[in-house]
């Protein structure tokens, strides 16, 4: 499960939380409808944003019971159905993440020659798949899958900031502006690709922020080094990202804002946390764990240490700051975004 948006259970509340969850495990379980099961690994916190923002413009998605999981603590629940267009454009942007996040791993030369193979066909299973699932909600894969390309290019041409950040912002884009032709509001396709450039672009520089000492150690471009950003610009920059996030999305039409109003506010105190605290675990998206099974790592390989879990404070909350969810405290020791 990885992203820049991680909402903390707590501050969510029993129903925006159930609600968050459904989409959750709705993309989840569509992932493994519709790409079988080693698919799951694919799911992220960011991409979930496609059906938040399809439910937010529509109105709530159809759900259908879901039997016990283990991440659930075995708990049944009723999540977002695999037939909703909106859960299958989650699994298409999955997949054709996942695919764009290896191809980018095989153009810096970050993964080890042994796994580059299996990695390469990998990433073609992915892409292969994660096209025709797109293509049922008629979405072009070629904006997310053309990105790393893209990217590689820019860096060989430029050290702007901006533009090295721009591949990213425009692969979001459009993945956000499809959202209103899935909901049936495509004057909100203006603003939405405005928000997703803004996502996809401050995606990137969580990232960088994250990576910047590691990529520094191991030779590899990082955007903020090469552009000569310093930690305080980064900052600056993040600001004014969020910000631009939250213009955009105040010119769109929504019937149902709530979730999303509340992840907006949730995202505001992820990317501060991340940006200030500086490297810490990678929040790329668009690299889950798959990306580092593939390259032979541990999903929790580069994770600081984890904290001795701590007692459990009554109703679920545990006390002291516990994980990254939220740093306050008040994190449910059961929640999703984070493993304490």
């Amino acid at each position: 499960m990885r992203g820049i948006l991680r909402p903390c259970r707590h501050r969510l509340g029993d129903e925006l939380g159930a609600r968050w969850e459904s989409h959750l495990c709705g993309g989840c379980l569509t992932l493994r409808d519709l790409a079988g099961q080693s698919s799951r690994v694919v799911t992220g916190y960011d991409t979930l944003l496609v059906s938040v923002l399809v439910e937010a413009q529509q109105g709530r998605l159809e759900t259908r019971p879901a039997g016990p999981c283990p991440l659930r603590g075995f708990r049944r629940a009723d999540v977002v159905a695999s037939s909703e267009p909106a859960a299958r454009a989650v699994a298409a942007v999955g997949l054709l993440g996942a695919s764009a996040a290896l191809t980018d791993k095989a153009l810096d030369g970050d993964l080890p020659a042994l796994a580059r193979p299996a990695v390469a066909r990998l990433g073609r299973r992915l892409s292969v798949e994660g096209t025709v699932v797109a293509a049922a909600v008629g979405f072009d894969p070629r904006s997310i899958l053309a990105a790393p390309a893209q990217s590689a290019r820019v860096e060989s041409e430029t050290d702007e900031l901006d533009e090295l950040l721009a591949p990213a912002g425009r692969a979001v884009a459009a993945v956000f502006a499809h959202t209103a032709v899935l909901a049936g509001l495509e004057s909100n396709a203006g603003p939405l690709a405005r928000a997703g450039d803004a996502f996809g672009r401050l995606e990137h520089l969580v990232d960088a922020v994250t990576d910047r000492d590691l990529d520094r150690r191991r030779g590899r471009f990082n955007p903020l080094t090469a552009s000569g950003t310093t930690p305080a610009g980064a900052r600056q920059l993040a600001e004014a990202l969020l910000a631009e996030f939250r213009t955009a999305l105040d010119e769109a039409v929504f019937v149902d804002p709530a979730l999303l109003d509340a992840l907006v506010d949730e995202l505001d105190r992820s990317v501060h946390r991340l940006v200030r605290s500086g490297p810490s675990r990678s929040a790329a998206a668009l690299a889950p764990a798959v990306v580092l099974a593939a390259a032979g790592r541990s999903p929790r390989e580069g994770r600081p240490g984890r904290r001795a879990r701590p007692e459990r404070a009554g109703s679920g909350c545990c006390r002291g700051t516990c994980c990254e969810c939220c740093g306050e405290g008040c994190c449910d020791g059961v929640c999703n975004a984070c493993s304490c």
